[in-house]
């Protein structure tokens, strides 16, 4: 949860609790899978990489430094994975990055300040993806 060290974990026929499990590496940003594993961001400029092991639990497997030009990118936020790169927004901006998840290299910004007009530091923050409509649908 976003404040509360942990990732809770639900069954996905039933959406009933399942257990929590220990997160601490930071507030939650974001969640998202690649099919295999958890990639999680929390506001650091940081992507980790989290695997269940023979037990179930979370366990770290690396952490990726994502960079823009060799500069690292803080506050990163929303997550999701896009076979096979991540689309990640940056907390209080406009941008929104496509990331390599295995190097964490920025291979595309995209400012999103045209699609809806900001309120201080509020900035669209949201990451979606519809399988269905391919990568275009990526909002």
């Amino acid at each position: 949860t976003n404040h509360q060290d942990e990732v809770l974990e639900y069954d996905l026929a039933t959406s009933n609790f399942v257990r929590s499990h220990p997160f601490p590496y930071g507030e939650g940003g974001g969640l998202t899978t690649d099919g295999c594993d958890l990639l999680a961001t929390t506001g650091s400029p940081y992507v980790y990489r989290l695997r269940s092991d023979d037990t179930g639990a979370l366990q770290l497997v690396e952490k990726v430094l994502v960079t823009h030009r060799g500069v690292p990118v803080q506050g990163l936020s929303e997550i999701q994975y896009v076979t096979p790169k991540l689309w990640i927004s940056q907390r209080d901006t406009s941008s929104l990055w496509r990331v390599d998840p295995l190097t964490g290299e920025v291979e595309l910004e995209l400012d999103t300040s045209g699609l809806a007009p900001r309120a201080g530091t509020a900035a669209p923050t949201g990451v979606a993806y519809l399988a269905a409509l391919g990568e275009a649908s990526l909002v």
